[in-house]
């Protein structure tokens, strides 16, 4: 069974081959998470020599747990920036695939059934005219890539100090026609630079006092040398006007003349009971002209459906 230190020196190597998770460096080394967060705990506090671990180099001095983790994860950025800087020169290469599926290159020499046979007898190409390596795998066919401008431009920056930004812009804004500010754009302070300055007070503002004098207005009918009458009541010498009375409107009623008196029949006047028929066409007749229906009820015309004629 590997001792505590081996363990630990296990999984900084993990953590330095590229590995950024904390979590699975433990894990894959045996080591439950909670075990690896209270080692990291026990290291920081500095009590305990047993989280003192020889690494990177096995003969150097020993540094603490949390320490060469912290130092692994830092190496493998550095090796991810590495890598970033050689495809910001050089581009990287893709396999090309088409529907899922890798394209192989094709030995230009295997269309010919000849020079096929003696290029599998060579080892270059397989019987299906395919390019193989040294293990006898077929090659796919690679695109380059270039990398962008901006990466590249960044890597100048990082490097050169010529391509940096140093300008500095002034942007005037006139708002509402009335005020004016400005917006300047300097760059990144440093600890060269030394602390930043303090600014001065600002100055208070000046408060200007505005008095405006509202004359009032003099009426439209009187002229403007017209002394002004303060005094609105009659005096005793003066008659009171009393206001002219309205005259009062009489309402507008528009009558009718009454509906001639109802003359009885013969058979009323020998008072013979009336049948419904007549008394619903005496009710017709009484009533509004324009609601009389030309089939009452009791009549043929009232029972069968009517049907419109012909044109």
């Amino acid at each position: 069974m590997k001792r505590d230190s081996e363990v630990m020196i296990d999984i900084v190597e993990a953590l330095a081959s590229g590995m950024q998770s904390l979590q699975g460096a433990a894990l894959s080394n045996g080591v439950a998470v909670r075990t690896f967060w209270r080692w990291m705990q026990l290291s920081k506090d500095g009590k305990d020599e047993r989280f003192l671990i020889q690494w990177p180099a096995p003969d150097g001095e020993p540094v603490p747990f949390h320490r060469a983790v912290a130092m692994a994860r830092k190496m493998h950025a550095l090796e991810v920036r590495a890598k970033f800087e050689k495809e910001c020169l050089t581009g990287w290469d893709s396999e090309v695939r088409f529907q899922g599926a890798p394209v192989w290159r094709q030995h230009a020499g295997a269309f010919d059934p000849k020079k096929r046979e003696l290029l599998v007898m060579l080892g270059e190409c397989d019987e299906d005219g395919f390019m193989i390596d040294e293990r006898g795998e077929r090659l796919p066919v690679l695109e380059h890539h270039h990398a962008p401008v901006a990466a590249v431009t960044k890597f100048l920056e990082t490097h050169f100090a010529e391509y940096r930004t140093h300008t500095v812009s002034d942007t005037n804004l006139n708002i509402n026609g009335g005020l004016t500010l400005g917006v300047s754009t300097v760059p990144r302070r440093t600890r060269e630079d030394g602390p930043p300055q303090i600014p001065a007070p600002p100055t208070p503002p000046r408060v200007v006092e505005v008095v405006k004098v509202i004359e009032a207005p003099q009426p439209i009918n009187e002229p403007a040398d017209d002394p002004v009458v303060t005094d609105t009541k009659p005096s005793a010498d003066e008659p009171e006007v009393a206001a002219a009375p309205t005259p009062e409107q009489e309402p507008r009623v528009i009558r009718e003349p009454a509906p001639p008196a109802y003359q009885p029949t013969a058979s009323e006047k020998a008072g013979r009971p009336l049948s419904a028929l007549e008394t619903e066409l005496l009710g017709r007749l009484r009533g509004d002209p324009a609601k009389r229906s030309a089939s009452p009820i009791g009549s043929t015309a009232s029972a069968m459906p009517r049907t419109p004629r012909p044109a």
